[in-house]
């Protein structure tokens, strides 16, 4: 592992449907995170360990991990919140 500097993000998400379909995931550019106090933090340059084609197991799951920099404008820390759209196309 190769640190390149700032702080990362990591998540898991779990995508249902039609057992050992095909699917293509996409994750936003960025995200934009508020903190209770007003304060925002913004996620950028996503990425996931999903192969080149994922697809659905027999039980019609598949789950993911995606992580993502995170980055302050005042550099200061704290609980940030907000939502991450994952659109997925089912073939």
């Amino acid at each position: 592992m190769v640190d390149l500097g700032g702080l990362t993000f990591q998540g898991k998400a779990t995508i249902t449907g039609q057992p050992l379909k095909p699917v293509r995931i996409e994750l936003p550019q960025t995200v934009l995170l508020h903190s209770p106090s007003g304060a925002e933090a913004e996620l950028s340059d996503f990425r996931t360990n999903l192969p080149g084609v994922a697809m659905l197991d027999a039980n019609g799951v598949l789950e993911f991990s995606f992580g993502a920099t995170i980055s302050t404008k005042d550099a200061q820390g704290g609980e940030f919140r907000g939502r991450i759209p994952i659109r997925v196309e089912y073939y």
